[in-house]
């Protein structure tokens, strides 16, 4: 039985995100808390210690209860209904915010994942996952897209190269900002309680936001490939959906 309507397709095409709720079950989610609590270099029961504390993004993403919030729940197989054939080695990352102490939110940067690094390189993807393991509300540091600038990144592709926003390749984008590159529009943030979830193309340009409240925003993010990644990641077709076995 397929886990997504034609509806739900036709808005993944035309805004490059889909957003799910109760993707989690209260049993993961405690699993993968615990995991990352295990990596957390502040003291658990004191709120006061979380205020900037570290690390950003624990290496705990192999452990087995941080793979089954990808793995053990329909996101994977979501994310196989739209892409088609995705590998299934990838350990999704830690990424947290801690509270920063002060009551001024702000967005950080506008980015691509793994177009714009400093190496003469590319480490890209087909489709993303970030998931809550805790509530998230306005200023709590929710993971923020820009809806359809997946479509302005794939036409910009098709006439530059892979490596055009690459700040060390010849003839490069210095900018990291992508405000500086593309009209983005308004951004949306990710709110909602533990176990929401959003799907989101490979070229959508995200960043993250300021931690304004007195809880650790816990996210993690998956970041997919192709089976046939090798061959796939240098194809700039004219019709974007042309590798999308779903689409």
């Amino acid at each position: 039985m397929a886990l997504l309507t034609v509806e739900d397709k036709d808005f993944f095409r035309e805004n490059g995100y889909l957003v799910r709720r109760e993707m989690l079950s209260p049993v993961q989610i405690q699993n993968a808390v615990d995991v990352l609590w295990e990596h957390i270099e502040a003291d658990r029961n004191d709120p006061a210690a979380w205020v900037n504390a570290g690390p950003r993004s624990p290496d705990c993403g192999d452990y087995p209860a941080i793979r089954a919030t990808l793995y053990e729940t329909d996101l994977f197989d979501m994310c196989k209904e739209l892409a088609g054939d995705l590998s299934d080695d990838a350990d999704p990352s830690t990424v947290l915010v801690y509270p920063s102490g002060s009551d001024e939110w702000a967005i950080k940067l506008p980015h691509l994942d793994g177009y714009n690094k400093s190496e003469q390189a590319t480490e890209g993807f087909t489709i993303g996952v970030t998931v809550y393991l805790n509530d998230v509300a306005p200023g709590g540091g929710g993971f923020t897209l820009w809806p359809k600038s997946h479509n302005a990144v794939a036409d910009f592709y098709k006439s530059h190269s892979l490596l055009s926003l690459n700040m060390h390749h010849p003839g490069g984008i210095v900018e990291r900002d992508m405000t500086c590159i593309f009209d983005l529009g308004d951004p949306f943030e990710l709110l909602g309680h533990a176990g929401t979830a959003c799907i989101w193309h490979g070229y959508m340009v995200h960043s993250g936001t300021s931690n304004c409240s007195d809880q650790i925003r816990m996210a993690l993010v998956s970041r997919i490939q192709w089976k046939d990644w090798d061959r796939l990641q240098f194809e700039t077709p004219d019709d974007m959906w042309a590798d999308w076995e779903g689409m």
